[in-house]
């Protein structure tokens, strides 16, 4: 397996959901299904078993509900970056405060998969302790900034700019991002 490789784990109470997403997920390239559970407490289990890269997690279900899993994960050390995969709109604000990679919603996309998985490829290789770099959206687009090269961030009303050596960046994410 090699490091572009992501492990992911599917989360979801309707096997029909569950099945479809494996077959979404065999189209996209560098992925590797690690397993697919019905509720939460099975994937919590497999989160700490397993320890995949991402968790594409629906919200309502059963039990310990989907925001609840996220949370409990974000204790963890090598907590999987999650994507939630829903039918429902109204839970997209508690999905940004758990810090979740995307929120996708069902029917989910290949594109849009595609997409998401490729977030949370690269917010995961952010992550990462000894990064040297900030990957930051400007204009729509990734952009690595040298850390060595920022002299300092700078929030202004709804803008950031970062203010490097080599001129000033307008962000697109928030400060807190």
């Amino acid at each position: 397996m090699t490091a572009a490789t992501l492990s992911v784990l599917v989360a979801d109470d309707e096997p029909l959901a569950r099945a479809r997403m494996a077959a979404l997920l065999a189209d996209c390239e560098g992925v590797r299904l690690l397993a697919s559970v019905g509720d939460a407490q099975a994937a919590l289990a497999a989160c700490i078993e397993q320890h995949p890269d991402v968790l594409l997690l629906d919200i309502r279900m059963p039990g310990l509900d989907g925001v609840q899993l996220a949370r409990r994960l974000a204790a963890h050390d090598a907590a999987p970056q999650v994507i939630f995969c829903t039918a429902f709109e109204d839970h997209a604000r508690d999905a940004w405060e758990v810090r979740a990679a995307d929120y996708l919603l069902k029917p989910v996309s290949l594109a849009r998969l595609r997409t998401a998985l490729q977030r949370a490829r690269q917010l995961r290789a952010a992550s990462r302790p000894g990064v040297d770099f900030l990957l930051a959206n400007v204009r729509g687009e990734q952009r690595r900034i040298p850390l060595d090269e920022v002299l300092y961030f700078l929030a202004e009303e709804k803008y950031v700019s970062a203010h490097t050596r080599q001129g000033i960046v307008l962000l697109d994410d928030t400060l807190k991002s």
